[in-house]
């Protein structure tokens, strides 16, 4: 399917996560269609499916994709984080954001309750954001993704080839590599952050979840590949009340 993730990425702007039987997502989803209208925003298969009654007319681009697998190991390592995380969703979700280099976008606050707990850093928002700073800073999301990326990819395949020598990395030193980065990074949000308030973005790292759900166990997941699916993930929470 990979010429079908080149006709795709490019206009990509983010990869949606939420729960179709959720009212608030359900009313969050029509917010950002009408701030996407012309730019896609990708729709994860499981999510297509849990969805489809939602999705039927809604997925050719207007603004929904459904979003491929260029290569079948990242199918793998998403079902390993998927069932790490008790959602098969949130494990496509993120593997998809981090192969196709877009923030996360959540709209359901149980899949926040899940993800918060294993944020490497978060911004914090303590006024009502309008619009205008929506749109801003889902354009920053987007730079914060595209900019960490090379590093992201660089330091997941430098762990990969040290598991298939059958050296396990230190998982605090992999962590505390990943918060360092991500303190750098949240100083361009610095027209909204506070120090305390509502949760407007927290960052997860990938790679620390394929370290903690001992992912590499599969000899399958030791494939270099795989570390397209391992980048620092920008997860913006669009469950906040506007």
């Amino acid at each position: 399917m990979f010429y079908r993730y080149a006709m795709i990425v490019k206009n990509l702007r983010g990869v949606v996560a939420f729960d179709p039987s959720d009212p608030i997502a359900m009313n969050k989803i029509n917010w950002l269609t009408k701030r996407f209208r012309y730019r896609n925003i990708g729709v994860p298969p499981s999510l297509l499916e849990a969805g489809k009654d939602y999705f039927k007319d809604k997925i050719n681009g207007k603004p929904f994709r459904l979003l491929y697998y260029p290569i079948k190991v990242l199918e793998r390592l998403s079902e390993k984080l998927g069932k790490f995380l008790g959602s098969k969703i949130l494990g496509e979700a993120l593997v998809f954001s981090s192969t196709y280099i877009s923030p996360l976008l959540l709209l359901s606050p149980k899949h926040l309750s899940i993800l918060e707990k294993h944020a490497i850093e978060t911004i914090y928002v303590c006024k009502e954001l309008d619009n205008k700073d929506w749109k801003l800073h889902l354009r920053i999301a987007d730079y914060t993704i595209l900019d960490m990326y090379e590093y992201s990819i660089s330091r997941a395949a430098r762990i990969l080839e040290s598991l298939r020598q059958r050296n396990l990395p230190n998982r605090e030193n992999v962590l505390n590599e990943a918060k360092t980065k991500c303190a750098t990074d949240v100083k361009r949000y610095w027209r909204i952050k506070c120090d305390s308030g509502k949760k407007f973005m927290v960052y997860i790292d990938c790679l620390f979840l394929y370290l903690e759900s001992h992912a590499y166990e599969d000899s399958s997941l030791l494939d270099p590949d795989v570390a397209a699916g391992l980048a620092i993930i920008p997860t913006v929470n669009l469950t906040i009340e506007r």
